[in-house]
């Protein structure tokens, strides 16, 4: 993924990483490549990037997660919670 860093663009926008086309996270940044530069250790296919405001990017992010569901988005996937409150309840 990192040869390909040069081609994002520097301005604010939600960008989705893709794993054999499913979303596997959505974020937003101010500078998306500098963000997506935090991410070069996720196993990813390919980088989708939406360029917008900073106030329709809050509601474009919230919108693409709960269509989406990526399962990296561990703050807005109930089922990660479940999954792992049951295996901590489990142990002790």
């Amino acid at each position: 993924m990192r040869k390909d860093a040069a081609k994002y663009h520097f301005g604010t926008g939600v960008y989705l990483l893709k794993k054999k086309g499913t979303v596997i996270y959505i974020g937003r940044s101010f500078i998306v490549l500098n963000r997506i530069g935090f991410h070069f250790d996720i196993d990813c296919d390919e980088v989708v990037i939406y360029r917008c405001s900073q106030p329709k990017s809050v509601k474009l992010e919230r919108n693409l997660i709960k269509k989406h569901r990526p399962f990296l988005n561990v703050q807005h996937n109930p089922d990660y919670y479940k999954k792992n409150i049951a295996s901590v309840t489990r142990v002790a």
